[in-house]
């Protein structure tokens, strides 16, 4: 994830934050999940992994069937809703599955299942309007996931969200992944299970208008904008390059990505050098620590 101008606040194990906006999705018709919703499926997230990892003394067995049991009554309980029944059904059948281990292997198939009527709620597993022009409702850019699976060396694609969908997704992957990502701080994150780079359609646009040789907006504020823009694209991009990278050394190969990245774009070489020096003057001092290397990040250093 890239913390961009805004610091990233994010924080395992934190509570559900806040609710999901309106009724619908603009970036489907299907209804949004709600709050309650998103509260079961972190507690039966949390259920799946436990049972999943499970390396204990009893990792089949009697015992392994209660607490398979007990965990669902008392950690996860009853869907809140119709359409996550079929994921509850799916996750009361793994444990009986428990019992010995020879059937071990189909009560992990059942979880998966129960995981798979979750996922296909979720805004991300929809297909969403492919484009490389500007726009105000949520897409697929065509152009940065061509660039982006360049760079990545494998298919990727970039999902530009609109405001409303941007913090469903994120609500949806703080469920899904028992975490606290706020909304209003983040600005691009990398799903390597999916191949989705995630970023906020503002960002997606700015770059669209100056890809293909176009010319940097007139407005300072703008022009770091799209300074950061850039960045977060490149370092999300790092992330399939160097999965097992930290942060702050993924922020130092973004940077030095960022050239190559405006040349596939084909940004005017003055704007691209103008973008690198926007975002190591004004955007990277102020980024957390954890974006940041001990000294600091070579290519942050101004050119002699």
């Amino acid at each position: 994830m890239n913390a961009g101008a805004a610091v990233l606040a994010v924080a395992l194990g934190a509570a559900l934050v806040g609710g999901c906006g309106d009724d619908r999705n603009s970036a489907g018709d299907g209804e949004r999940l709600t709050s309650t919703e998103l509260g079961w499926i972190r507690a039966l997230s949390a259920w799946s992994i436990d049972i999943s990892d499970d390396e204990g003394e009893h990792p089949f067995g009697a015992a392994a069937v209660e607490s398979c049991r007990g965990g669902l009554e008392s950690d996860v309980g009853e869907p809140p809703s119709d359409r996550l029944r079929p994921a509850a059904d799916a996750a009361t059948a793994a444990c009986p599955l428990l019992a010995e281990q020879g059937t071990r292997r189909r009560a992990l198939d059942r979880i998966d299942d129960a995981d798979d009527v979750v996922l296909a709620l979720f805004l991300d597993r929809r297909d969403l309007e492919l484009s490389d022009a500007p726009s105000e409702t949520s897409r697929t850019d065509t152009r940065l996931s061509a660039v982006a699976s360049e760079g990545a060396e494998r298919p990727v694609e970039v999902r530009c969200w609109d405001d409303d969908d941007w913090r469903t997704v994120i609500y949806e992957d703080n469920a899904w992944n028992d975490d606290s990502g706020d909304p209003d701080d983040l600005v691009g994150w990398s799903d390597l299970d999916w191949d989705h780079v995630h970023m906020r359609i503002a960002d997606c646009n700015r770059l669209s208008r100056v890809a293909g040789g176009g010319a940097l907006p007139g407005d300072h504020e703008e022009r770091v904008a799209t300074a950061d823009g850039l960045e977060t694209l490149a370092h999300e991009i790092q992330h399939f390059v160097e999965p097992d990278a930290d942060e702050a050394d993924i922020e130092c190969a973004a940077l030095e990505a960022m050239p190559r990245l405006a040349r596939a774009l084909r940004i005017d070489s003055g704007v691209s050098s103008e973008l690198r020096r926007l975002y190591v003057d004004e955007v990277y001092p102020d980024l957390d620590d954890e974006y940041r290397v001990e000294g600091g990040c070579t290519q942050a250093q101004p050119p002699m």
